[in-house]
């Protein structure tokens, strides 16, 4: 029969299904650039990683690098797809 301390620390050593779906989604979301519809999959990873995170640190679950990887790569592309434009637009020629 298992003790309590033992349940819980084969508990702990599952990985977090949203660190997975994180890091999955941010890794997805690349293939945008052939399929538009998949640009949504950055705000995924955004929300899985978060979510991930606050479980991991509830629970002691593994998968913490794993979520802050899916953060890393949605919010860098959010960030891409916000500032090329922006740069894009200021280094054009003015249009007469």
């Amino acid at each position: 029969m298992l003790g309590t301390g033992q349940a819980t620390q084969s508990r702990a050593r599952h990985t977090n299904a949203f660190a997975v779906a994180a890091v999955v989604c941010g890794i997805i979301q690349f293939g945008y650039l052939l399929y538009k519809p998949l640009a949504l999959t950055g705000l995924a990873a955004i929300v899985f990683g978060h979510l991930a995170t606050h479980q991991i640190r509830r629970t002691g679950q593994q998968g913490y690098q794993l979520a802050r990887a899916g953060l890393i790569l949605g919010y860098g592309v959010l960030i891409l797809a916000v500032l090329a434009p922006l740069v894009l637009l200021s280094v054009a020629p003015p249009v007469q």
